[in-house]
């Protein structure tokens, strides 16, 4: 695990979900983790991260598989460049 700014470090709760056994207890650490609340910064960070992500998606939804194929193809035959097909997808986005 790696170390957080916040300081938090998570409880590791053992859990055998087939048995029954530390459900409770690990339900009880993701509410002891939600108590402590989460600064104004952090959760912009989250939303930030959740906003690029959606961005990312929605940018690819607007191009078909073959585009990307025709790019790759063109990178490869050195008739373009990865930054320039970029730049021209961006503006077709628009």
């Amino acid at each position: 695990l790696s170390h957080r700014p916040d300081g938090w470090m998570p409880l590791v709760v053992r859990t055998v979900a087939a048995e029954s056994k530390g459900i409770d207890e690990a339900l009880a650490a993701a509410r002891a983790y939600q108590a402590t609340g989460l600064s104004q910064q952090r959760r912009a960070e989250i939303w930030a991260g959740r906003l690029r992500e959606m961005l990312r998606e929605r940018l690819l939804e607007r191009y078909d598989s073959s585009v990307f194929e025709l790019a790759a193809q063109a990178v490869l035959e050195h008739k373009s460049d990865p930054y320039t097909i970029i730049e021209d997808l961006l503006r077709t986005a628009r």
